[in-house]
């Protein structure tokens, strides 16, 4: 009977730190002596959140009769296929370079050809091994980046 009440003493004191804990970590700011701001606001966003997820959590253990959910690998290739077949007449028009669309109002296809797209290939050296890092040449000229910006990037990958 002692050791019941020792270990049930132990255990609740361990739950009761780790509530404690848990709360601090809310209290201040990415484990910093600062107090959060904005106590009030953050905490009741986070209780909004939480009920959010364990309610999108429920939805999703429920069984909905015609969902897709529902389908299995056969019926959606059959979907698939109906798909193709519905545009097949359709000409492709072209997005960018390998990348091309169809649509008849109702549904879309999007044709990726790897192939066609120009790539822009740089192998790095850091701390010994080789990095590889393939980028579409119209992403890279879009956004303006330069090999040094690539580099930057692949150096903090470590």
């Amino acid at each position: 009977m002692f050791k019941l009440k020792s270990y049930t003493k132990i255990i609740s004191i361990l739950l009761v730190s780790w509530v404690i804990s848990n709360a601090l970590m809310i209290v201040f700011v990415n484990d910093s002596p600062t107090i959060r701001p904005h106590l009030g606001e953050y905490i009741a966003q986070r209780l909004q959140q939480g009920r959010s997820d364990f309610m999108a959590r429920l939805s999703f253990l429920q069984i909905k009769p015609n969902s897709q959910t529902n389908m299995t690998a056969k019926e959606v290739n059959q979907q698939v296929e109906s798909i193709k077949s519905a545009l097949v007449d359709i000409p492709s028009q072209m997005v960018s370079k390998g990348v091309y669309a169809k649509t008849d109002g109702k549904v879309s296809m999007t044709i990726i050809n790897t192939d066609e797209i120009e790539k822009v290939k740089y192998t790095f050296i850091i701390k010994g091994k080789p990095i590889d890092i393939i980028i579409p040449k119209e992403y890279m000229v879009k956004n303006g980046f330069t090999e040094a910006d690539i580099k930057k990037q692949a150096e903090n990958l470590q």
